[in-house]
């Protein structure tokens, strides 16, 4: 494989100031959701780019004047730890993350608290430190809210979400503050006892794949000079993916890497997805890096089928993805529409 710098990540949030994340209709509504004061959740597969819209919309929210905080829950871990230490775990991120480490004594406040149940004492410093002390509207994410899906006690901290959007009627002070939930999960699991009120509050975001009006401009330079007919090579890349946001960015990746190993990109292939890629295994989910688990890139997915070697018949004609890919079998488009002729996906 040829090994060149790319402006593609793989994997991982995108930074605020990333070239390649690209807009689509749910950063605005996510935006404007939250300007209005709602609570939103963003529940949907791995990978899909949730983080990453978490990060433009802080970026932006911020810009606005809306104070931000997020706590991920792959930070506090899934191990039974005990429910006091997991709320002063909360506590704790959110004085970092809203920076009230020189306003908030936290030894003193846990020696005020540690006599009153973990949850009580969790509400009492949402209301009295971080809404008196902070005089702007508040966003808080929730971020990885799957992880917390098993703990035991987690009916009761979206239960306490949900009493925050309720407060709104009887304390005006609550109409300051925000959560924005995501995750993979459906709003079913987040309040499981059959005895208690759903969690049914909040505007669902839906995140959907990338369109080509939406890749074309972070995405398209990338491939500038790398590959013949970059925009094609773009639009099969998203006719492979879906627009799905790592598998999108992963393709652009080894395109560009890929370029001045193989001849069909450089010229003579039309400027398709060609099959000298190297990578020696195949483009599953992902094989290379992918996830695992519920709510992966595979056949549970909701693109209707993975990114596996399923067309082991090959196609023929100058271009397109056949049999003799150097990722020892060849790609499956999503669609499973592959067909065959010079440059074809």
């Amino acid at each position: 494989m040829t090994n060149q710098p790319t402006i593609y990540q793989v994997g991982g949030s995108l930074p605020q100031d990333s070239t390649t994340y690209a807009v689509r209709k749910a950063d605005d509504e996510i935006f404007q959701a939250l300007m209005a004061g709602e609570f939103c959740y963003v529940l949907n597969s791995r990978q899909m780019g949730k983080s990453s819209l978490r990060v433009q919309t802080m970026k932006r929210l911020k810009k606005a004047g809306v104070a931000c905080g997020c706590i991920d829950f792959t930070m506090i871990g899934k191990e039974n730890i005990p429910i006091e230490m997991w709320y002063s775990s909360l506590i704790v991120m959110l004085v970092d993350e809203f920076k009230l480490s020189d306003k908030f004594d936290e030894e003193a406040w846990f020696r005020e608290t540690e006599h009153i149940a973990p949850l009580l004492g969790f509400g009492k410093f949402i209301e009295s430190v971080l809404l008196a002390t902070i005089p702007e509207n508040i966003v808080i994410f929730l971020d990885e809210i799957d992880s917390i899906i098993k703990v035991a006690f987690k009916d009761d901290f979206f239960g306490f979400i949900r009493s925050c959007y309720n407060k709104r009627a009887e304390n005006p002070v609550y109409n300051r503050l925000s959560f924005c939930l995501l995750g993979v999960a459906t709003p079913a699991d987040l309040i499981q006892d059959k005895q208690r009120t759903p969690f049914n509050i909040g505007r669902d975001i839906e995140l959907t794949g990338f369109t080509f009006e939406e890749a074309k401009t972070p995405l398209l330079p990338g491939l500038l000079g790398k590959v013949d007919n970059p925009e094609q090579v773009l639009g099969e890349i998203l006719i492979w993916t879906r627009g799905q946001p790592f598998l999108t960015q992963k393709l652009c990746k080894l395109m560009v890497e890929n370029a001045l190993a193989s001849p069909l990109l450089r010229g003579t292939g039309g400027g398709s997805i060609d099959s000298t890629s190297g990578e020696g295994t195949p483009l599953t989910p992902l094989n290379k890096g992918g996830t695992s688990g519920g709510g992966s890139i595979d056949s549970t997915s909701g693109l209707g089928t993975p990114l596996t070697p399923l067309n082991k018949g090959g196609t023929s004609g100058g271009g397109s993805i056949d049999s003799t890919s150097g990722l020892g079998t060849p790609l499956t488009p999503l669609n499973k529409g592959g067909t065959s002729g010079g440059g074809s996906i």
